[in-house]
């Protein structure tokens, strides 16, 4: 699934097919004076116009619009376009490890003799031991990924906060309410520019750079 590629429609091009050396080195230049003001950057692998809260991903080849995370498991992307369903993803994966826990619980068998209950019910408890960690793994990122939509972050912003320049003067600055931010997070179908809320937290010295 498309989880918000960047289209390459901003992609430099000069003489044909080729690329500008020197084109491409006043865009970086251009990209790193982008970062300290919190604007768009210039994604240096597929030489394009990348929004603010994008990254590259190696895995996918592609740049990816409010990028989450990359996802071993899915094989994909986890962005601006589907993290909502991600998040679904984990609930119902937490639901069906959580009654599979629950039969396998009620499934034992009762006898007055240790060794005839392990015997009778070893293949259940070897079930529940790899249900019980798999379940409260999938609770913590379900109430990690929630934790996420209610204040407008995502997992790269929260674990590399430092490493950001837009996160230096407001450590939320995307943070609309947590009605709102619910409200985008499961509605909002098209591409949101987030350079906007920024400036909420800019100085005046800041706009006249």
């Amino acid at each position: 699934m498309n989880p918000g590629f960047v289209e390459k429609s901003n992609q430099l091009k000069l003489h044909g097919s080729q690329y500008n050396p020197e084109t491409i080195q006043l865009a970086d230049h251009a990209a790193a004076h982008s970062r300290e003001r919190c604007a768009e950057a210039f994604c240096d692998i597929c030489h394009n116009v990348i929004p603010l809260r994008a990254k590259h991903c190696y895995d996918c080849g592609r740049c990816i619009r409010r990028y989450d995370h990359h996802c071993p498991w899915l094989v994909n992307c986890i962005g601006e376009r589907n993290h909502r369903f991600f998040w679904l993803f984990l609930f119902l994966e937490t639901i069906l490890v959580g009654w599979a826990l629950s039969m396998a619980w009620n499934a034992l068998h009762t006898w007055s003799l240790w060794s005839d209950w392990l015997t009778d019910n070893w293949t259940l408890l070897f079930s529940m031991f790899l249900l019980v960690p798999a379940f409260f793994a999938s609770l913590g990122l379900v109430v990690f990924h929630s934790f996420l939509i209610v204040t407008a972050q995502t997992s790269r912003e929260v674990l590399s906060y430092r490493k950001l320049p837009y996160l230096e003067r407001q450590e939320r600055p995307f943070d609309t309410g947590m009605l709102r931010n619910v409200f985008f997070f499961c509605f909002a179908c098209e591409a949101r520019d987030y350079s906007l809320l920024l400036r909420r937290f800019r100085q005046p010295s800041d706009e006249l750079v």
